[in-house]
């Protein structure tokens, strides 16, 4: 009896996906576009998880901090910049440009 209640129980559950994507783009984009139109001072992380379409909670699930959000959109825009940098210079633009 008391097995059968227990594989009742088990099968009642939600199962999550294993491996669901990260939203932490979403997060990012979201929190840069808001630092984009106001001063950081202003900004809660519930005006990013606002903006992310999320509850703050599941914002939290990805972040630690608002500083950690905007940390990791700075890091990923150098990160990009230098590449493309890069790329250029090696490119043969750059040489007619010389």
């Amino acid at each position: 009896m008391i097995s059968d209640v227990r594989t009742y129980y088990r099968s009642m559950t939600v199962k999550r996906a294993a491996h669901r994507p990260s939203r932490k783009h979403e997060i990012v984009a979201a929190a840069l576009r808001l630092y984009a139109s106001r001063p950081r001072e202003s900004i809660a992380v519930a005006d990013i998880a606002a903006e992310s379409r999320m509850t703050s909670a599941a914002l939290y699930y990805h972040y630690a901090t608002k500083e950690e959000i905007l940390l990791h959109g700075l890091t990923s825009f150098a990160e990009d910049f230098a590449a493309e940098a890069s790329a250029y210079l090696k490119s043969d633009d750059a040489a007619v440009h010389n």
